[in-house]
């Protein structure tokens, strides 16, 4: 359930991402710009997903034939930047085209040894990112913002464990699972950089945002281990304080 989530929400922030593109691009935030954003976007899905299931599994398996592990990696970093390069050029964020080619080619037959071939190259540029990341971001600043900080990591973790465990909860799993899964969820990932970063350098959002984005991350990042090590003592107490129709409620409606 939890990979579940974390797939909607890499969707959700992907369409954040091309939305503050545009809006960047055009200079308002009309309503007219935000569908228009949003039509784009769902055409260019649509259009990659269905080209991209048809050829790039026959094209891996065709590359797979081969036996050489070297053209199979060349084979799958060229399908994937060169997507990325096609959103950026279409006026999306390259992140939308990477990510549409990772979801195509888990489709493909071999994706297990795709994934075995590209880890280390997934290892070195994710430390390349979060590098980045630290240098760009000033301690100085972080120091006075510290109650906004504070206030939106609070907000971050309640409103995630609620929405997350609600949200679990309505697709079936009992309270004993769904909690546990808001809980380890109650933090935001790399993409809220991205977007943050986006929206301050095209001057669509404050330059305030992307420090608070990167310590808030930092923050619920840290906590998360907690949070999962008491998941089921939470878990037990709300059930010894849930009302008995409230407990009654929940299952039948899971049952």
């Amino acid at each position: 359930m939890q990979k579940r989530i974390l797939i909607i929400e890499d969707i959700a922030a992907i369409i954040i991402l091309v939305i503050l593109s545009s809006l960047a691009n055009a200079g308002t935030v009309a309503i007219a710009d935000v569908g228009w954003a949003f039509l784009r976007i769902s055409m260019f899905m649509a259009t990659a997903l269905l080209i991209g299931l048809l050829s790039v599994p026959r094209l891996l398996a065709f590359v797979a034939g081969f036996k050489h592990g070297e053209m199979l990696t060349i084979t799958v970093l060229g399908l994937a930047f060169g997507l990325a390069v096609l959103g950026a050029q279409l006026g999306f964020s390259v992140a939308l085209g990477a990510f549409l080619m990772g979801a195509i080619m888990a489709e493909a037959k071999e994706a297990h040894h795709i994934v075995e071939r590209i880890a280390p190259i997934r290892e070195m540029f994710t430390a390349v990112f979060f590098v980045a990341t630290g240098m760009l971001l000033d301690p100085a600043m972080v120091g006075q913002l510290w109650r906004a900080v504070l206030l939106i990591a609070t907000l971050t973790i309640a409103g995630k464990i609620v929405s997350c465990s609600f949200g679990t909860f309505l697709t079936g799993y009992p309270g004993q699972v769904a909690l546990p899964v808001g809980m380890g969820l109650a933090q935001i990932g790399e993409f809220s950089f991205i977007i943050a970063n986006l929206g301050r350098s095209s001057g669509v959002t404050s330059g305030v945002l992307y420090p608070i984005a990167v310590t808030v991350s930092l923050f619920t990042t840290l906590l998360t281990p907690y949070l999962l090590g008491s998941a089921h003592a939470v878990t037990s107490m709300l059930a010894r304080l849930s009302p008995r129709p409230l407990s009654t409620f929940a299952t039948f409606y899971t049952a």
